[in-house]
């Protein structure tokens, strides 16, 4: 999508150009200013905001059959109107047993708005849950600024050790499993 819109703003320029050199009017000159500088200035605004984002996560932590666990991500920025939205990529790494996850989560509301990732794997074990990416795009998608994240969590997975477990006791037993 970003491709797209940067060949249509080359494409923008070069028309206006055109109009300009055809017709040497002071509004297509004006149209070509405005165009030229707009890149420029959008890389401004996101290297301001870039300064300005506040990014944060916690992992909750479940126990069933596999793995899984859940990530809550917020991403705030103020003000917003410095960019267009935010790309995160989640990556979750089983150290355990070597496997990895990746997800990308697309941020169009920079109000600390919580946005949540499942992560589930086939095996249980440690977690561990880092952003290798943040990509900040700018009102007209032309620009991006990458952001770092140095940011990590890690979590222990469990698996059930017994499904549906039912036991029969008599009357006034006890079982540790089950309480009374």
């Amino acid at each position: 999508m970003m491709l797209f819109k940067r060949v249509a703003y080359a494409i923008f320029l070069a028309a206006a150009v055109a109009a300009f050199i055809v017709t040497d009017s002071g509004v297509a000159l004006f149209l070509c200013v405005c165009l030229s500088v707009l890149p420029f200035l959008s890389f401004f605004m996101l290297l301001f905001a870039a300064k300005r984002l506040r990014f944060d996560f916690e992992v909750r932590e479940a126990c069933m059959r596999g793995g899984a666990l859940q990530i809550t991500m917020r991403a705030n920025l103020a003000p917003r109107f410095l960019v267009g939205y935010l790309k995160a990529t989640v990556e979750a790494e089983n150290t355990t047993f070597r496997k990895t996850s990746r997800k990308t989560f697309v941020f169009h509301d920079l109000s600390n708005a919580p946005y949540i990732f499942d992560y589930v794997s086939d095996d249980s074990g440690r977690i561990n849950v880092r952003f290798p990416r943040l990509v900040l795009v700018d009102l007209f998608g032309i620009c991006s600024v990458k952001v770092g994240c140095a940011k990590f969590a890690e979590a222990i997975v469990s698996p059930v050790l017994c499904e549906e477990l039912q036991i029969r006791l008599g009357f006034n037993a006890h079982a540790s499993q089950t309480g009374e």
